[in-house]
């Protein structure tokens, strides 16, 4: 068994020789992670975070949700750019 950061505390069923970093992580037998389909980030300026991910890294562009996310895809993999609420600045990382 080991406990990763990215588990958040919870145990795997991992034995300690193998690694929990595998695509299939089984946390406490009630969840088997197969993949991350999304994830999200919070930019401060869309128009420019938007360029920057498009002609910088060059992701591929996946279009605009109903709330002005911005999507680019990532493999199989979606990630979605979202303006930070008014009125805030920076999210905490605690």
């Amino acid at each position: 068994m080991c406990t990763l950061p990215e588990t958040h505390g919870h145990v795997c069923d991992t034995p300690p020789e193998a690694s929990c970093r595998t695509s299939q992580l089984r946390l406490r037998g009630h969840m088997k992670l197969l993949r991350i389909d999304h994830t999200g980030l919070y930019v401060s300026d869309l128009e420019r975070s938007t360029a920057f991910f498009r002609d910088t890294i060059g992701l591929r562009y996946g279009g605009t949700g109903d709330d002005g996310q911005v999507f680019f895809h990532i493999g199989e993999m979606m990630l979605a750019l979202i303006t930070l609420p008014d009125g805030v600045t920076r999210i905490s990382t605690r």
